[in-house]
């Protein structure tokens, strides 16, 4: 039966990817260096906020203190969001939307820090929808190891079977796969990458019902 649904955040719930991108390539350009996207986005996938810019550091050899290159990409990220503005992933408002209506528990497990997700989630009107956040400060040891989506499943207190994930990466499919719970994986194409641990691969989460995942968790609350 269902009872729960962790979701990742980024690149799951929001297309911050696009803005992480814009943001990440200005950023390189302000150093004088060629932002090499290819390179970064297969180091750095799920990775916690705090390796994520030292990692673009290290790939793009940014030269300057790490200090300046994450004051210089928070700067970039304000202003790739202000540019583009904050959208949710196809299909991601009406399916959670629908989950909370109908009374299921919801969080969001993310690598990203607290604030961040909270600042998004209002803008979104989303801030009333879930139950709990965890971050990778929560843990011990980010994705891909299970702590994040076991604590997540912990403080919704849910049984493994009735509990799913929806992540869109390897290391995040791998987390909650070895926290126990079911998975759908969310296939981002501008990204080579497979999910092959995932119970059931989207690619686009308006190919996902709460039927369906009632039907995965084993049947309806009737």
């Amino acid at each position: 039966m269902l009872q729960a649904v962790i979701f990742d955040y980024d690149g799951t719930l929001v297309d911050t990817e696009t803005l992480l991108e814009k943001a990440n390539d200005a950023v390189c350009r302000q150093f004088g260096v060629p932002y090499d996207s290819a390179a970064f986005r297969a180091r750095v996938m799920a990775h916690p906020d705090p390796e994520y810019t030292a990692t673009l550091k290290e790939v793009c050899r940014l030269p300057g203190s790490i200090d300046e290159v994450i004051a210089a990409r928070h700067e970039a990220y304000r202003h790739a969001e202000t540019e583009t503005g904050l959208h949710p992933k196809p299909g991601a408002d009406a399916l959670v939307r629908q989950l909370h209506d109908e009374g299921y528990k919801l969080a969001i497990a993310t690598s990203s820090g607290r604030a961040h997700v909270e600042r998004d989630l209002e803008r979104l009107g989303w801030n009333d929808l879930f139950d709990d956040i965890v971050d990778y400060t929560d843990v011990a040891h980010p994705k891909p190891a299970p702590d994040i989506y076991r604590e997540a499943a912990r403080r919704l207190r849910c049984e493994d079977g009735s509990c799913i994930a929806i992540d869109d990466s390897p290391a995040g499919v791998a987390s909650a796969k070895d926290a126990g719970l079911l998975v759908i994986g969310l296939l981002d194409r501008r990204y080579v990458h497979e999910l092959p641990d995932a119970d059931r691969i989207v690619e686009s989460l308006e190919e996902v019902s709460v039927g369906d995942l009632e039907e995965m968790a084993g049947g309806d609350e009737s």
